[in-house]
């Protein structure tokens, strides 16, 4: 019972998952004092769920609004990503729709019951994560990669196999390529990185082909970068 009043909860009021379960409770508390005493242990029982294990059944993860919601989002996401491969020209009245798209991923991710980020990211191999590396890899405009970069490292926190993923794919060469062709951007240089030490928090090897642009070249401008960081913007 607690898990759907929780999930209703955060639907209602947009509080995060964990705040969704402290106000139930302070209602719980309060209406112990406005109920006759045959009530109470009924309300007792319910914060005695919110405490506890809350897990859910599979079929009820899914049917939760956030669940829902991550999936659209996602799947939208994809079709963005190969209504840009179709297309030969860049298309920039489609930029806010993408912006808001991914900030709502970032919002759920950020909010919403682990477990059910958990799950929904998994599904399909990963395969939503993989098409937002490619989609990473094809777009330009720097408003957007912001967006991903940050989705992603939000992903990283949530679910940790995530890490894996990116840290095989092509991404880390194209982070350290973007800060080094960017030196004077902070913006980019502490986005970027901060996803990169994510990727590489775990200590596991990388590929041997990212030698060639996360290699000795790269760590000797990464030095040179904490001896002399960037005074200015641009």
């Amino acid at each position: 019972p607690g898990c759907r009043q929780i999930q209703e909860v955060r639907k209602a009021t947009h509080l995060n998952y964990e705040l969704s379960k402290v106000a139930i409770t302070v209602v719980l508390r309060g209406l112990q004092e406005l109920v006759p005493p045959h009530s109470t242990p009924a309300l007792l029982n319910v914060q005695s769920l919110l405490s506890g294990d809350l897990s859910m059944p599979a079929r009820i993860l899914d049917k939760t609004h956030d669940a829902q919601r991550l999936r659209l989002v996602l799947q939208e996401l994809v079709s963005c990503k190969e209504d840009a491969q179709q297309r030969s020209w860049e298309l920039y009245e489609d930029e806010a729709v993408i912006s808001e798209y991914l900030h709502e991923l970032i919002s759920i991710l950020e909010n919403a019951d682990p477990v059910i980020c958990r799950r929904v990211l998994s599904q399909n191999g990963y395969e939503e994560i993989c098409t937002l590396l490619q989609y990473y890899q094809m777009e330009v405009r720097w408003p957007i990669r912001q967006l991903l970069i940050k989705a992603l490292c939000v992903m990283c926190a949530v679910h940790p196999p995530v890490i894996s993923i990116l840290l095989n794919s092509v991404l880390p060469m194209e982070l350290a390529r973007d800060m080094m062709s960017n030196t004077r951007n902070i913006s980019r240089l502490t986005n970027s990185s901060a996803l990169l030490t994510r990727i590489f928090s775990t200590g596991e090897s990388m590929p041997v082909t990212h030698l060639e642009h996360v290699g000795s070249e790269f760590v000797t401008f990464l030095l040179a970068f904490i001896e002399e960081p960037p005074e200015t913007d641009s």
